[in-house]
């Protein structure tokens, strides 16, 4: 990693999804020293381009970087002097204070107003939805697709999530597999099959899922978790391109430029 204006600035990102890892990207080769804190059991789609799949897999690597879980301080600096992305189980939020982080980034996409505390003498920047400057941040970057996407708020707040998922040719709400009710998720399937339109994905609760449309899978929860009827389970790209699985997508890298500039201006 090059020298930067980030060199060994401490920063603790919460959440490790696709969106949070594309920030987490960013800020990693500018030579941040970030650690990710998550919950026990993340409810992550776009596995496969998360650093928050650490959680489950133990280690886990997205273009070139390689994440680790860790369990405390001492393995978060280790992590740091290896160039290694530590993710830490940290549902009670204690980990900016333990590691003295000059900069909160919030990218759990609450999609609400969640409190955060603006005494704290640090930087908090706020990812999407629900975050208003002077309210509950002190920046914030927008991350609702469109004209505004990456755009850094300095004053004011971010857009409301109009709740429509990107188009891709075609189709919007097709795409996305939401759970039919409360249960345990099950699956055999894996991101990056190819599956056909009315084919199994997933059983909830015993309750066969199938997909509304022919395509690839992008995204899907790890199995094994328990879900609630509504809950996004599966994300299916009609393009086909297993690349575009295994890659970051143009929305988080330019949401992690946004980040960029909040932190440098």
């Amino acid at each position: 990693m090059k020298n930067s204006n980030l060199q060994g600035l401490k920063i603790c990102l919460r959440s490790g999804g696709d969106l949070a890892s594309g920030i987490a990207y960013r800020l990693c080769r500018a030579g941040a020293n970030i650690v990710i804190t998550e919950l026990p059991q993340p409810k992550l789609i776009r596995r496969t381009v998360s650093y928050g799949n650490a959680i489950f897999e133990g280690t886990f690597e997205v273009e070139g970087i390689k994440a680790k879980r860790v369990e405390d301080r001492s393995e978060i600096e280790a992590c740091w002097n290896e160039k290694i992305l530590p993710v830490r189980i940290d549902p009670e939020e204690t980990t900016a204070d333990e590691i003295d982080a000059s900069i909160i980034i919030d990218a759990r996409m609450k999609r609400r107003n969640i409190g955060n505390d603006l005494n704290q003498k640090r930087l908090i920047i706020g990812i999407g939805p629900g975050f208003i400057v002077g309210i509950n941040c002190t920046r914030a970057v927008e991350t609702v697709r469109g004209h505004f996407l990456g755009r850094v708020i300095y004053e004011g707040k971010t857009q409301d999530s109009h709740g429509v998922p990107g188009e891709i040719n075609g189709y919007s709400y097709e795409r996305l597999i939401r759970s039919p009710a409360d249960g345990l998720f099950l699956t055999t399937k894996s991101i990056g099959d190819l599956i056909e339109k009315d084919e199994t994905i997933a059983t909830v609760n015993g309750i066969q899922v199938n997909c509304e449309i022919k395509g690839m899978i992008r995204g899907l929860l790890h199995p094994d978790l328990y879900v609630i009827k509504g809950q996004k389970i599966a994300d299916i790209d009609p393009r086909c391109k297993r690349e575009y699985a295994f890659t970051i997508s143009d929305k988080a890298l330019a949401v992690g430029g946004g980040v960029l500039e909040a932190i440098l201006n």
